[in-house]
């Protein structure tokens, strides 16, 4: 039996990515799991049994302490259900993406200026496609944020003729788009995009915003 054919750098680079990728966002998540749901239910489990105690004692069970219990429970579901809308931002319906970018945009706006924009509907039926843009966008914001964009943030996406494409442009504290081989955050996001045919690059506009685009060239149907 031959041996496999030796790997090029650039699916090398690729499989490394990939599993970086995945290792990130395991991390992530367990991180979430250990600060919103596993604290509320070990609080929860920690108020029940001092009624279970109680009870065992004929002590009477407050009515504060039931709400107590009540508020841990409800915080984790909380927990629980923000969770999955961060493993799952799109939905299945053609408008997913639009929708999920707003609410990003939204979510990142409690604490920096950042708005979404996008002029026409832009309707994607494929959910993969939809998700990938979307990561697209979402480590580009965080991007964003690292570099220290105070200024604002602003989302774009728009359809032609024969693509679709996703802008995210910040005023932050650097004066070059970052496009360092060791910003592998960048990288991650970048090798997705190309992962479904899309063109990437990152560039400072007159204004000094550090602009990303990401065209997605369009099938052409039969």
């Amino acid at each position: 039996m031959e041996p496999p054919p030796p790997q090029t750098p650039s699916l090398r680079w690729r499989i490394d990515e990939a599993l970086e990728s995945g290792e990130l966002i395991f991390q992530e998540i367990g991180l979430a799991l250990h600060r919103t749901v596993s604290q509320d239910l070990g609080a929860g489990l920690l108020r029940l049994r001092l009624l279970h105690e109680k009870a065992l004692a004929g002590t009477p069970v407050a009515a504060g302490d039931l709400a107590a219990l009540e508020q841990s429970f409800a915080h984790a579901l909380v927990g629980t259900r923000s969770l999955a809308a961060r493993c799952r931002p799109v939905g299945n319906e053609a408008n997913s993406l639009m929708v999920a970018l707003h609410q990003l945009a939204a979510s990142v706006n409690s604490s920096t200026p950042c708005q979404f924009f996008c002029e026409e509907p832009v309707l994607i039926a494929d959910r993969v496609l939809s998700s990938i843009l979307y990561r697209v966008a979402e480590e580009s914001v965080q991007n964003a944020l690292r570099r220290g964009a105070r200024a604002g943030i602003q989302l774009r996406l728009a359809r032609g003729l024969a693509e679709i494409t996703l802008s995210i442009a910040d005023q932050g504290e650097t004066t070059a788009p970052a496009n360092s081989p060791n910003d592998s955050q960048k990288m991650l996001f970048r090798a997705r995009a190309e992962m479904v045919g899309a063109q990437c690059h990152s560039v400072v506009n007159q204004e000094g915003e550090v602009v990303f685009t990401c065209i997605l060239p369009l099938r052409s149907e039969g």
